[in-house]
């Protein structure tokens, strides 16, 4: 049997997964660099995405 496609590992299997990893990065890399606990961030993400977004900008 031939082969029609070939896996790639290591990649998203749906652009808005690839786009929700993104946004996820980008909030740590800003959580990090504010020396933001990371663990609270994400528990915060998950309880009030909205609310981490504002808080975040404010620095």
């Amino acid at each position: 049997m031939m082969k029609v496609r070939e896996k790639i590992s290591g990649t998203f299997r749906s652009e808005g997964h690839a786009e929700a990893f993104c946004d996820l990065r980008a909030i740590l890399s800003s959580a990090t660099k504010q020396r933001a606990n990371l663990l609270e961030t994400l528990t915060e993400l998950l309880r009030s995405p909205e609310d981490l977004g504002e808080k975040l900008a404010q620095g």
